[in-house]
């Protein structure tokens, strides 16, 4: 075995092993005795920007989303607070977007649900597919 350009000798040695067995075969065209009619449905998609949803809107959410009683809680009360009133908007349900704010790059929409009303972070929208 040779180690320098062995592989470039084995795999000549296998190409033209591969070409010497090669057999040609005639293409055969197989006619089609009825054409058959295949009708095409245009489906627009529309790619709504979570950064950018408009206030008095309604979206349909494509996943289970969290709503947060508050959009950024300062203390640890706070934060222990939010975290036991989370709700979550079910995927297929419709948020409202009442309001829009951003604090340290990160954008919250106070939304309201059928039975729901809080903030959600722009971030839990990323990756879903919302309609209008």
């Amino acid at each position: 075995m040779v180690l320098f350009g062995g592989v470039a000798i084995l795999q000549k040695y296998e190409l033209s092993k591969n070409i010497s067995n090669f057999e040609t075969q005639t293409p055969t065209i197989s006619k089609i005795s009825k054409p058959e009619r295949i009708e095409s449905q245009t489906v627009e998609a529309v790619y709504i920007d979570p950064n950018y949803l408009e206030i008095g809107l309604t979206y349909t959410l494509s996943r289970e989303t969290p709503i947060m009683p508050l959009p950024t809680p300062d203390t640890v009360e706070e934060i222990n607070l939010a975290i036991e009133k989370i709700k979550y908007a079910e995927a297929g349900e419709q948020i409202t977007v009442i309001n829009r704010f951003e604090q340290d790059n990160t954008i919250w929409y106070q939304v309201k649900t059928g039975t729901n009303k809080g903030w959600i972070n722009s971030l839990a929208l990323v990756g879903q597919s919302l309609e209008q």
